[in-house]
C-alpha cells in the first residue's frame, strides 16, 4: 500500500513539473492554447516520465506539510525551464525593436496577447517568424527533450536553488542582447548608411531640404533590407538556436550540482 501511495505522489511531483513548464514555455505555453490541451498533455507525459524514474529509490516525505514544499520546488523548477527557454526569443523580439525604432516605426505597435500588452508591429512580426522557424527545427522536441533530461539530471525532490542560478541568469541575459545585435546587425548597418548618406547630401545641397523625404527613404530601405537579409536572419537564428540548447542544458546542470 505505501509502495502505491509512493508512486501517486511521484506522479503528482512529475505532473507539477511538467504543467508548470508547458505554461511557461514557447509554443506550447502560447495563450492561444486551451489550458485542457496543456493539462492532457501533461497526464500523457507524466505518466511516460513515470515508467522511466525508479520510485524505490527516491525518499519523498508523506507528510502535508513537507509534500506541499516538494510541489512548490517543482513548480518553480518547471517555470525556471519554461521562462528560460524564451531566452532565444526575447532576442528576437529586442532585435525588433532596435530596427523598428531606427526605421521610424517605435509608434507603430499591435496588441500581443502572449504577453497582454501591445508591442511593435515589427517586434511581434519577428518573433511569429522565429517561432515558426523553431518548430520547423524541431524546437518542440527539443523542449520535451529539456523535461526527459531534466528529469535525470534533476530527480524529483532533489532541486535546490544555489548562487550558481545568478551567474546563468547573467549569462542568459548577456545572450539575450547579443543574440538581438546579431540579427539586427545587417539592417541596422544599412539604415545607418543611409543616414550618413543622407547627411552628406544635406552638407553638399544644403538649399535642399533632403529631411522631407529621408524618413520615407528610411523606411524603403530599411524594408528592402528586411527582405535582402531574410536568409541571413534564418541562418543566425539556427546557429543561436544550438547555442540555446547547450545553455539550457547547462542550466540543468547548474540546479542539479
Amino acid at each position: 500500500m505505501e509502495f502505491y501511495l509512493t508512486t501517486f505522489f511521484v506522479f503528482i511531483l512529475i505532473f507539477v513539473r511538467i504543467l508548470s513548464f508547458l505554461s511557461a514555455s514557447p509554443i506550447l505555453g502560447h495563450s492561444v492554447l486551451p489550458f485542457q490541451l496543456r493539462f492532457w498533455l501533461g497526464i500523457f507525459l507524466s505518466y511516460i516520465f513515470l515508467l522511466m524514474i525508479d520510485v524505490k529509490s527516491l525518499n519523498l516525505s508523506v507528510e502535508l506539510f513537507g509534500f506541499i514544499i516538494l510541489v512548490l520546488k517543482e513548480v518553480v523548477l518547471g517555470l525556471m525551464l519554461g521562462f528560460s527557454a524564451w531566452g532565444i526569443f526575447y532576442g528576437v523580439q529586442f532585435a525588433g525593436h532596435l530596427i523598428g525604432f531606427d526605421i521610424g516605426f517605435s509608434t507603430s505597435t499591435a496588441f500581443d496577447p502572449e504577453h497582454s500588452e501591445p508591442i511593435p508591429t515589427l517586434s511581434q512580426f519577428k518573433q511569429y517568424l522565429s517561432l515558426v522557424i523553431f518548430l520547423m527545427l524541431n524546437g518542440h522536441h527539443f523542449l520535451i527533450q529539456v523535461l526527459k533530461l531534466s528529469f535525470e539530471i534533476v530527480p524529483i525532490s532533489s532541486f535546490s536553488v544555489n548562487i550558481d542560478l545568478v551567474d546563468f541568469g547573467v549569462k542568459l541575459i548577456t545572450f539575450v542582447f547579443v543574440s538581438a545585435v546579431k540579427i539586427s546587425a545587417p539592417v541596422l548597418v544599412s539604415l545607418f548608411l543611409t543616414d550618413l548618406s543622407i547627411g552628406l547630401l544635406s552638407r553638399a545641397f544644403p538649399q535642399m531640404n533632403i529631411f522631407m523625404f529621408a524618413f520615407s527613404l528610411k523606411i524603403i530601405i530599411g524594408f528592402i533590407a528586411l527582405i535582402v537579409v531574410m536568409p541571413f536572419f534564418v541562418f543566425v537564428f539556427k546557429n543561436l538556436l544550438l547555442e540555446f540548447e547547450k545553455d539550457l542544458i547547462e542550466l540543468l546542470k547548474v540546479i542539479g550540482s
